[in-house]
């Protein structure tokens, strides 16, 4: 009878998400998550977001280590994720570190790309 009970509550406990929040709160949960600031995939994008910061202000920034960061769901339609990383990065002109938040987007709807939505200095 108990394991009738738990069985049961399992198949109807999905249902009554689906119904309160549709497929997409299943599919889209809401919230931000931590990285881990050593998986090579967030690395990759960190040193993309430094990358790109400098073709686009002509600095000359060299990519140190991700800090901290989140990442969240954008949605489904646009098959992305939304990465806010603080990055510690070197000027090779003057040899300071300093910390910069960037988020960048990752999309992979048919194939996987990278844009900088923003890259600004920040104090931590």
């Amino acid at each position: 009878m108990i394991k009738s009970m738990i069985c049961l509550s399992l198949v109807l406990l999905p249902l009554t998400t689906v119904v309160e929040g549709g497929w997409s709160s299943i599919l889209n949960p809401p919230g931000k998550f931590p990285v881990n600031s050593l998986d090579p995939k967030i690395v990759e994008i960190a040193k993309f977001a430094v990358s790109e910061h400098n073709k686009e202000s002509k600095a000359n920034l060299v990519y140190e280590k991700v800090v901290r960061g989140t990442w969240d769901w954008t949605s489904l339609r646009h098959g992305g994720i939304k990465y806010n990383l603080i990055i510690s990065a070197k000027d090779e002109v003057d040899g300071m570190s300093k910390t910069y938040e960037a988020i960048v987007m990752r999309y992979s709807k048919f194939t996987v790309w990278n844009e900088l939505k923003s890259f600004k200095a920040v104090v931590v």
